[in-house]
C-alpha cells in the first residue's frame, strides 16, 4: 500500500478507484465508523460507499474512512468551490509549508 500526503494538510492518505472509476482520498487506517470497504477479497481492488442500511449490518471486511470526511480543508477540494478561492488555500497551504522547512535561527 503506497501513501502520499494531502495537499492541504499534510495527512497520510491512500489514493483507491470507487465502483465508478474515479480516484478517491481515503485515510489510510481501518476504522470501526467508516463507510468505505473494498469490492473484493484484498484491498487492492475498487471501494464501494456503504449505505446506512449496509453499515448498520455486521460486516468482516475492514472499514475505512473517505480522507474528505476528516481534512480540515475538504472544502477546498469540493467542485463548489470557486478557482480564487482555491488558489487563496493552496497559497496558504504552500506558506505554512515554506514557513515550516525554514531553519530557525
Amino acid at each position: 500500500m503506497e501513501l502520499e500526503r494531502c495537499r492541504s494538510c499534510n495527512a497520510a492518505i491512500r489514493w483507491v478507484t470507487t465502483e465508478k472509476g474515479k480516484g478517491h482520498p481515503l485515510n489510510p487506517d481501518p476504522d470501526a465508523g467508516g463507510n468505505v470497504v473494498f469490492v473484493g477479497p484484498t484491498e487492492q481492488g475498487a471501494v464501494h460507499f456503504m449505505t446506512k442500511d449496509e453499515m448498520a449490518a455486521p460486516t468482516s471486511r475492514p472499514r475505512y474512512t473517505s480522507h474528505f470526511a476528516t481534512c480540515p480543508q475538504a472544502r477546498t477540494w469540493s467542485r463548489g468551490v470557486t478557482p480564487a478561492a482555491r488558489a487563496r488555500t493552496q497559497e496558504r497551504f504552500d506558506q505554512e509549508t515554506r514557513d515550516r522547512e525554514e531553519p530557525k535561527a
